[in-house]
């Protein structure tokens, strides 16, 4: 058995996933446990099957075989959005935000529809205390207290990505998928974004799928590789460096 981390208790265990397209297969037996606060970073050339991975477990995709549990849970068996309230989050990469409202109404509207108050409108929001102490909380864990009244439009894109990573949070996930948070992000920007992921809070399982390696050996505890659907290695970011056949494949590549 595969595993990452620490010796707890797993709150996300996958076995044997596998996804075909008639005769193509796109994921091969992909196993891996996850405890709470685990960093694992999913690495591998494109076309390795890691938004795939992230699509079956997030239910955009129904696998062929396999099985997949949250915190205990049947997560296969669940809708998408059952996934998310069972404590699944996950970023895109495109973002996915309400652009001409400021970042503390989107975070707020996430806060709200996780409390099950989003429809209460009668209701203004300075009087929902608890709904705006938690949005402050947010804003300054994702580095966005000074921008909270700033509409999502006038951000640049960096901040954009720190805005969907704040409403992922929002929901209290158990298990966050980060697919390329620093996707599209000019370079003067990414520092930002890789502050933020740094300061995630220490009891949520992340994975993160990303091509940036400084931000992958900077982020890490654990790495999957992936090549062909398949996983190819499993370890330490140290481990993986080294490895001869990872090298050969994608980091050399990469680098």
């Amino acid at each position: 058995m595969t595993r990452t981390g620490s010796e707890a208790a797993p709150v996300l265990e996958v076995r044997d996933l596998c996804l075909s397209f008639g005769a193509i297969q796109v994921a091969r037996n992909i196993s891996f446990d996850l405890s709470s606060g685990d960093r694992l970073a999913l690495i591998g050339p494109n076309g390795a099957g890691k938004t795939t991975l992230i699509n079956m477990l997030t239910g955009a995709l129904k696998p062929s075989s396999g099985s997949a549990r949250l915190a205990g849970r049947n997560l296969l068996a669940l809708k998408p959005h059952e996934r998310v309230r069972a404590g699944l989050g996950r970023t895109y990469q495109i973002t996915s935000l309400f652009r001409a409202m400021t970042v503390f109404e989107n975070l707020f509207i996430a806060v709200s529809e996780r409390l099950g108050t989003a429809r209460n409108f009668w209701r203004p929001a300075w009087s929902r205390g608890e709904v705006c102490a938690e949005v402050e909380r947010i804003l300054e864990t994702v580095s966005l207290s000074d921008v909270g009244g700033e509409r999502v439009s006038d951000l640049p894109y960096g901040r954009q990505r720190l805005v969907e990573l704040g409403l992922a949070l929002a929901l209290r996930p158990k298990v966050l998928l980060l697919d390329e948070p620093a996707a599209g992000i000019p370079h003067r920007e990414a520092e930002v974004v890789q502050q933020a992921v740094d300061q995630l809070p220490p009891d949520i399982a992340v994975i993160l799928v990303e091509h940036d390696m400084d931000l992958v050996f900077r982020f890490a505890r654990e790495i999957l590789v992936l090549v062909e659907g398949a996983v190819l290695r499993q370890g330490t970011p140290d481990e993986i460096a080294a490895d001869p056949e990872v090298k050969r494949i994608y980091l050399g590549s990469a680098a």
